[in-house]
């Protein structure tokens, strides 16, 4: 990180927004009303990072028979795991010296340009430099979902959120930001972008052949040095403060080296699905993909209790 950061940390109790703003290369300036955020030196960038807390939390799976039956007792707690933060990069442009500090300026992140990893490409470019699979840096979107796999949308992606809290019938929605394509300043959220998964934490550590899946999917989906990378083909993605939903269809597992053979990730077969339940207790429900004497993941994200804090 550059040594000019400035941080705040929103938090807004009646819709539970919780986000963390790094600003790169932006001093504040309390001298205009409201106040300003203002590039410290003009000829260098300057950046937003919008950090959310962990979108997702990986639980311990367990091999389930033909017959649904487990092949042992499970007796708890069950182990989980928690997933990094995630985070939205934007730079702020040329022509642009300031940023109002107020919440809807914040979160009017249409007027920014999104800052995002060489390989999250709307398509294999067509002369070098052809960028392979590194991980992301600090400057760049990186989304940890589900763990340890890193998802980008590529650049034509715009976030549709509201920007103050929206109440019906005094019951306030839970704050949301929704990918959708960016069309001016304005998103269409009922159209995707591309999405791509452009690295997966398991390059990080030694991980069994057995266990590679992340590492296959981002290989097939971003390795541009590989012929034909597929995008995801994600059907819903939406972050909250408390955890994301997504929709993505696609093989996994076997599949996924099959599709090696033949240039083609994550065709229809299998849908996989995170999403809230909106319940009393604050969790967040992954429904699991099954099938016969596969490994079933139930993944569950109890978030109650991190709201407002910032793991690290």
């Amino acid at each position: 990180m550059t040594p000019d950061v400035f941080t705040i940390d929103l938090l807004r109790p009646d819709d539970l927004l919780a986000l963390r703003f790094q600003f790169v290369n932006l001093g504040l300036d309390t001298a205009q009303t409201p106040p300003v955020l203002k590039k410290i030196q003009s000829e260098q960038a300057a950046a937003v990072i919008v950090e959310f807390q962990p979108q997702h939390t990986e639980e311990q799976s367990f091999i389930e028979a033909e017959d649904g039956s487990l092949n042992f007792p499970v007796t708890g707690p069950i182990g989980s795991n928690l997933a990094n933060n995630s985070r939205l990069v934007f730079l702020v442009p040329d022509g642009q010296a300031s940023v109002p500090l107020t919440v809807p300026d914040l979160l009017a992140w249409t007027r920014l340009t999104p800052s995002l990893a060489p390989n999250a490409l709307e398509a294999p470019p067509p002369a070098p430099p052809i960028p392979g699979l590194t991980p992301p840096d600090l400057l760049q979107t990186a989304i940890e979902l589900p763990y340890r796999l890193i998802l980008s949308p590529a650049a034509s992606g715009g976030w549709s959120h509201a920007t103050l809290p929206v109440t019906r019938e005094d019951r306030t929605e839970l704050w949301h930001t929704r990918l959708g394509v960016a069309v001016g300043q304005e998103v269409d959220d009922e159209r995707l972008p591309v999405v791509r998964a452009i690295w997966a934490r398991d390059f990080d550590v030694d991980v069994p052949p057995h266990w590679n899946a992340r590492e296959q999917i981002a290989r097939l989906t971003s390795d541009f040095t590989l012929p034909n990378p597929v995008p995801l083909d994600i059907h819903k993605l939406i972050l909250t403060c408390l955890g994301a939903s997504m929709e993505w269809r696609g093989r996994v597992g076997r599949c996924v080296e099959r599709a090696r053979a033949d240039s083609r990730l994550l065709a229809p077969g299998c849908r996989h699905r995170t999403g809230p339940t909106h319940s009393a207790d604050d969790e967040r429900i992954l429904v699991p993909v099954r099938a016969p004497g596969r490994a079933v993941h139930r993944h569950r994200a109890q978030i109650g209790s991190r709201l407002g804090r910032f793991a690290h």
